[in-house]
């Protein structure tokens, strides 16, 4: 009986979605955060900074901003 338990327990923490983050710099000029993570989805804002920001996930591309509701394109970031 416990060894069915480990194996759920090990079976449940393989199945879950884990969020890694990473930070980026922007490189561009301007940087549009999008609604989704599609070039044709809505712009909410720009990014005019060349700052650092936090991935929390990635998705055909683009990164999901940690402290924004939005999207950007990896293509104009680099790594930190």
């Amino acid at each position: 009986m416990a060894a069915k338990k480990e194996k759920e327990e090990k079976t449940k923490k393989t199945t879950e979605k884990k969020e890694a983050t990473k930070k980026v710099k922007v490189t561009s000029a301007a940087l549009n955060v999008r609604k989704e993570a599609d070039i044709n989805s809505k712009s909410l804002e720009i990014i005019r900074d060349g700052g650092e920001y936090e991935i929390t996930e990635e998705k055909e591309g683009f990164g999901k901003l940690k402290n924004k509701a939005g999207w950007i394109k990896l293509e104009f970031t680099e790594d930190v």
